[in-house]
């Protein structure tokens, strides 16, 4: 069990996006709309065979901000979770669960 509960905690990030509050949307909502306008700004200043690599750079970055404001934004406080933290404890000391 502790096993399984160490791998849900160093896999967890995967279901950030989908913790995330209203707030924390919009958040990144804005994040991406800054990128676009920067990336398009950027693209109308060189040459058209530039732009591919400007637009991947331009992804990358809001990747990376993504990830930021959710790492920062959102938690896994689940109860039930928590709780399994205990079982291995209370099954030494007392027998069972109960």
């Amino acid at each position: 069990m502790e096993a399984s509960l160490g791998c849900f905690h160093n896999n967890k990030d995967v279901f950030l996006e989908h913790r995330a509050l209203k707030q924390i949307r919009m958040l990144v909502k804005a994040a991406k709309t800054k990128s676009v306008k920067a990336r398009d700004l950027q693209l109308k200043k060189t040459h058209h065979c530039d732009s591919q690599k400007i637009s991947g750079s331009y992804d990358q970055e809001f990747a990376a901000e993504r990830a930021r404001i959710y790492q920062k934004h959102t938690h896994f406080n689940f109860p039930k979770i928590h709780l399994t933290s205990h079982f291995r404890e209370s099954i030494e000391m007392f027998g069972s669960l109960e």
